[in-house]
């Protein structure tokens, strides 16, 4: 099989076949850093838009403190390749697929998941128990998009409890994803709401770390609010990852999201 080359014709290129421009992407990288490690949030992109190892090394040397994933397959891949602290912001559910987590974890015990549910968590515990393991889990938080996610406040608190039974959970953080929010075109209106969100998951860290939990990271933030999220007092981290690939710069972008 022809392997292209630099240079060649697009004559040349099979389809389908992606094309990245190296300098925009750069530029998308090094303004995203500069802009949030200005406000001392860590960044931990999700790489479910990249799917590539390369470009998830890239990401850390321009200082993300690791990675975001969407998929149990997305976590193998990456995980094979050498990127060890990633976050699995979906929930893993059915047999199958704690039986690969439970594989993927003996190899790398870095690895965390999220949790909504007490059926989800026993199951997983459960896998983890016969296995001898441990993991770090966060709580899903529903902020707004209903997809999936526990409610914020008194139903939170009330799964953390149970999880706090659980011998081989340890919850050491919160997540809320405010995707229903990031193409919201004027950017007064998408700034209230998404700040809206946000009040419901950092408060909800509050009332666990008065419950007991240790509470580390609070996660949240997409390309489309990141920057947003990042000036919420109590935000520890976001998880921008589209920008790498957008055709202008995010400074543009995040003035007018479309």
């Amino acid at each position: 099989m022809y392997q292209p080359q630099v240079g060649d014709s697009l004559e040349l290129l099979d389809t389908p076949s992606m094309l990245v421009d190296l300098t925009l992407m750069e530029a998308n990288i090094s303004s995203l850093m500069q802009r949030l490690q200005a406000k001392k949030v860590a960044v931990r992109p999700h790489l479910k838009t990249v799917k590539s190892p390369e470009l998830a090394r890239k990401l850390l040397e321009s200082g993300a403190i690791g990675g975001c994933v969407a998929k149990l397959s997305e976590a193998e891949v990456m995980a094979s390749a050498g990127i060890e602290d990633l976050l699995i912001t979906t929930e893993i559910v059915g047999q199958p697929k704690l039986t690969r987590l439970i594989s993927l974890v003996q190899k790398h015990p870095a690895l965390k998941v999220v949790v909504d549910s007490l059926a989800g968590a026993q199951a997983l515990n459960q896998r983890l128990s016969e296995a001898r393991l441990e993991i770090d889990v966060l709580l899903d938080l529903n902020v707004g998009q209903n997809r999936c996610g526990v409610n914020p406040g008194d139903d939170a608190r009330t799964l953390a409890h149970h999880i706090g039974m659980l011998s081989q959970l340890h919850l050491i953080g919160v997540q809320g994803y405010e995707g229903h929010l990031q193409h919201i075109h004027n950017p007064e209106e998408r700034t209230q709401r998404c700040r809206q969100a946000m009040q419901l998951l950092t408060e909800t860290a509050t009332q666990l770390r008065s419950d007991g939990f240790p509470i580390t990271i609070v996660t949240t933030g997409g390309t489309g609010t990141a920057e947003i999220c990042a000036e919420v007092d109590g935000v520890t981290e976001v998880q921008p990852g589209s920008f790498i690939f957008m055709i202008q710069t995010i400074t543009r972008a995040w003035s007018n999201i479309c």
